[in-house]
């Protein structure tokens, strides 16, 4: 973007002061002249190369980051904390979860991988429960979005444990994570 708007307003100054601009490259040159010594090459080949560098390296970053768009086969593209929110919503429908919370990486070639923190209550059938997340996964990405999984959704699974011997519920919390 950059290099398109330094070569469009080099154009309009060549249309809009022709003599101006031939003048102005002129002294430029000659000032590169009076200039040009080894070690004066040698701090522009540095910076020249650092510059470089860093643009590379933004462009690799902004390309491989995790919270990048998912791009949809079908045309178009989706956020992955729009896929989160609503893989969030399918796994809330399950009738043992009480509460989601999702996280979806882009792995761009590789495809998705979700993550997921679910809270149960303490008669919940967990591995009903595990196996929802998977489901809604499945549902979701494959079924509607037409994307793929990079490997299968890992839960965290958060529950009230429950005391047997006095049917309470007890406020500690427990977790136990499955892959």
């Amino acid at each position: 973007m950059l290099l398109a708007a330094i070569a469009g307003a080099l154009i309009a100054v060549v249309w809009l002061a022709p003599m101006e601009a031939l003048d102005a490259s002129a002294e430029g040159v000659a000032w590169m002249e009076r200039q040009l010594t080894p070690s004066a090459q040698a701090v522009a080949t540095i910076a020249l190369a650092t510059v470089g560098l860093l643009g590379l390296v933004i462009a690799w970053a902004r390309r491989t980051a995790l919270g990048r768009p998912v791009a949809l086969p079908a045309g178009g593209r989706i956020t992955v904390t729009e896929i989160a929110r609503r893989l969030e919503q399918l796994i809330e429908e399950g009738a043992d979860v009480r509460r989601a919370e999702v996280r979806v990486d882009n792995l761009h070639r590789r495809g998705l991988r979700v993550s997921s923190r679910i809270h149960v209550g303490p008669q919940a059938n967990l591995t009903g429960a595990i196996q929802s997340v998977s489901e809604a996964a499945e549902l979701l990405l494959h079924g509607h979005l037409l994307v793929r999984l990079s490997s299968p959704p890992s839960v965290e699974l958060h529950f009230d444990e429950l005391d047997l011997r006095s049917g309470q519920v007890h406020d500690q919390r427990t977790s136990a994570a499955h892959r």
